[in-house]
Formats: C-alpha cells, sequence, structure tokens
C-alpha cells in the first residue's frame, strides 16, 4: 500500500487521472438547482394523472423519477459561479423494476411502515446512479 507524504503531488495524481478519464479537473465545486416552478407543477401533474390512471400504482416509481428529476435539473459550479458539469441521474424503469416489485411486497406485508425505509433506498439508488458530466 502507497502512503502520500506530499498533499501536493497526490493532487496533482489525482487530477491527472481525473483530466484523462473524464475531462474535468478535480477542483471544489457548488451544487445548484436550475428548478422552476413551472418545471415542478408540470411533473406533478403529470404523476397525479399517472396516479390516478394506474390507481396510485405509479406511486411506487414516482420516488425515483421525483429524485431523477430534481438530480438532473442540478448544475456544478465553482467558487467565481462558472458552470464546470451538471449531474446526470442514469436510472430507467428497467434498472429499478426488480427493487420495486421487491419494495411494494415489504410494504403491503408490513402495512406501509416498509415504505419508510424504501424512500431511504430509493435516494441512495439515485445517488449511485449519478454521476457528474462535462458542462
Amino acid at each position: 500500500m502507497f502512503e502520500f507524504r506530499n498533499d501536493r503531488v497526490l493532487s496533482r495524481i489525482l487530477t491527472k487521472r481525473n483530466n484523462k478519464t473524464t475531462g474535468l479537473s478535480m477542483q471544489a465545486g457548488i451544487l445548484k438547482s436550475d428548478l422552476s416552478v413551472g418545471d415542478i407543477i408540470g411533473h406533478a401533474i403529470i404523476w397525479i394523472i399517472l396516479s390516478i390512471v394506474t390507481c396510485g400504482l405509479a406511486l411506487f416509481v414516482f420516488p425515483y423519477y421525483m429524485a431523477r428529476f430534481i438530480i438532473s435539473r442540478t448544475i456544478v459550479v465553482d467558487a467565481s459561479g462558472m458552470r464546470i458539469g451538471r449531474l446526470e441521474c442514469t436510472i430507467d424503469l428497467a434498472s429499478i423494476i426488480g427493487n420495486i416489485v421487491i419494495w411494494a411486497i415489504i410494504s403491503i406485508v408490513t402495512l406501509g411502515f416498509g415504505y419508510i425505509v424504501f424512500m431511504y433506498k430509493i435516494y441512495a439508488h439515485c445517488l449511485n446512479h449519478t454521476k457528474i458530466t462535462a458542462a
């Protein structure tokens, strides 16, 4: 195992490695949401309609797509306010369908209390499938 005694050397190595793989340099960033009220209202209306049409079954899928919706409209800015990247959540229905079936069964068996744990797992799953892309 290697131990680095000089932080500058480690920083240069990580920056070179990061530049090769993503084109982004290692720098501090601040997350900023580009979410507008109109976007939120439109998204909510679509999901209300889907919930009515599917007799509530869409509500098992909704938290994933809500988290994806918010994450995908988040940008990364540097200290000066320049946009350096954006977050991209790569979940889709195919990647979450197994989780949905399992948690639906758990939620029914536990009379809804399993849904509380399900909410935490949703956000963890979405964050695990999120990457920073170049601006």
